[in-house]
């Protein structure tokens, strides 16, 4: 994951501790709501993206209850009933990325995911999360 993580941090301008933060949320976010089977497949593929997932969740978790954008977004997303996915995007949001970037940051990983991974298994995941569909176009 590293190796996406440096490719993140030198498309999009940022360091790499902005870069890592952004891709683990991602990856909580394809976690949380992306097809279980696929992603199953998805993560055994791509070393470190469990941890990296799950660590964002932890993260995730601290910043609800700690305050913050990403606390405020996720907060409001678990009291109008929305939790997962848009818990996932609140994350995306508090990673300091804008839209545009976190839309590029989405778009190159379903690319470089399809390098590593069977595109069937890439598409199936992102399809069966609307709000990565949605800016993954």
């Amino acid at each position: 994951m590293q190796e996406f993580v440096n490719q993140v941090a030198s498309r999009l301008g940022v360091p790499a501790s902005t870069a890592s933060g952004a891709v683990g949320a991602l990856l909580g976010l394809i976690k949380k709501g992306g097809d279980k089977g696929a992603v199953t497949e998805l993560f055994a593929k791509l070393p470190g993206a469990k941890t990296m997932a799950e660590d964002a969740e932890h993260e995730g978790a601290e910043a609800a209850s700690g305050g913050g954008i990403g606390g405020m977004l996720g907060g409001l997303a678990g009291k109008i009933g929305l939790g997962g996915t848009a818990g996932g995007l609140a994350s995306l949001a508090g990673t300091g990325l804008g839209t545009g970037q976190i839309a590029t940051m989405a778009k190159m990983f379903v690319d470089w995911a399809k390098t590593k991974v069977s595109p069937a298994i890439v598409d199936k995941v992102v399809g069966s999360i609307p709000a990565l569909k949605d800016i993954a176009k």
